[in-house]
């Protein structure tokens, strides 16, 4: 990924991506999404479903203000608590182990 934006390195099992705007407080912009979107693309590393619901988020950043933006998050939030690759998520976590993600 060629980015100075965003960075993905893999460790361990894991896909870590990183943002780069410290000037900025790593302030949403439309390069620094686009740049996100593809390293989760990229990464291939994770549940299919969470990183769809994480982009809707991202997408609505640009578009709403923050009180809207937090209550749209709570409700994705409650969607992605609810699938199967959370729970294994949780489970990769507490059983220090590679996920198994099936993308529901």
């Amino acid at each position: 990924m060629a980015s100075t934006l965003v960075s993905l390195t893999r460790e361990q099992g894991y896909a870590l991506i990183q943002l780069n705007r410290p000037d900025v407080l790593n302030a949403i912009s439309r390069e620094l999404l686009t740049d996100l979107v593809n390293a989760l693309e990229e990464s291939d590393a994770g549940p299919t479903r969470t990183i769809g619901l994480i982009k809707r988020i991202l997408n609505r950043a640009l578009v709403t203000d923050l009180n809207a933006l937090l209550e749209y998050e709570a409700a994705i939030q409650e969607i992605a608590a609810a699938t199967n690759d959370h729970r294994e998520g949780v489970a990769v976590f507490l059983e220090k182990r590679k996920g198994a993600f099936i993308g529901s």
